[in-house]
């Protein structure tokens, strides 16, 4: 999964150009695999802060899925 990185307010958190992507996505089942995400935002520490947890998931043609944070 990409690292961790801090952003700006008027940065769009769904531009992978920005926040990063998985691209290693393989295993020994299937080919072509294309990783999600979806996210979790909690307030931040400071006022207009906000904490953006990303969770990555990967399914193969079998029904084998890793899930990383």
């Amino acid at each position: 999964v990409p690292a961790d990185i801090t952003i700006e307010c008027d940065v769009d958190p769904s531009d992978l150009s920005i926040t990063g992507d998985v691209t290693d996505e393989a295993d020994n089942c299937s080919t072509g695999l294309e990783a999600t995400y979806t996210d979790s935002v909690a307030n931040g520490s400071c006022a207009n802060e906000s904490v953006i947890t990303r969770t990555w998931t990967l399914t193969d043609e079998c029904d084998n899925t890793t899930t990383l944070v």
